[in-house]
């Protein structure tokens, strides 16, 4: 397995206990794996990041086009006079 698939499988929590025990003593040891990490934690967190901001976009589009939508539609009037025209008898 190469380091990025170890830190891939470490970040979504896909090791075994063994295996992440052995993986942080290594981590805490080896400078490149520890630059290597960090790397790839924040590119995961920008994605992640990214992926949000693009549903709440989505989700803000949504909810703009329903009010203009809502804004748009002309209420009708009905007059009660003639609703209740029967009552008078």
């Amino acid at each position: 397995m190469t380091d990025q698939e170890l830190i891939d499988k470490y970040l979504t929590e896909q090791l075994t206990t063994e295996e992440k025990s052995a993986f942080e003593l290594r981590l805490k040891d080896d400078a490149a794996l520890q630059v290597l990490f960090e790397e790839i934690r924040e590119l995961q967190t920008a994605i992640e990041t990214h992926e949000l901001k693009s549903k709440f976009n989505a989700i803000f589009k949504m909810d703009q086009a329903y009010k203009t939508d809502q804004s748009n539609t002309e209420a009708k009037i009905i007059s009660i006079k003639s609703r209740f025209h029967y009552l008078k008898y």
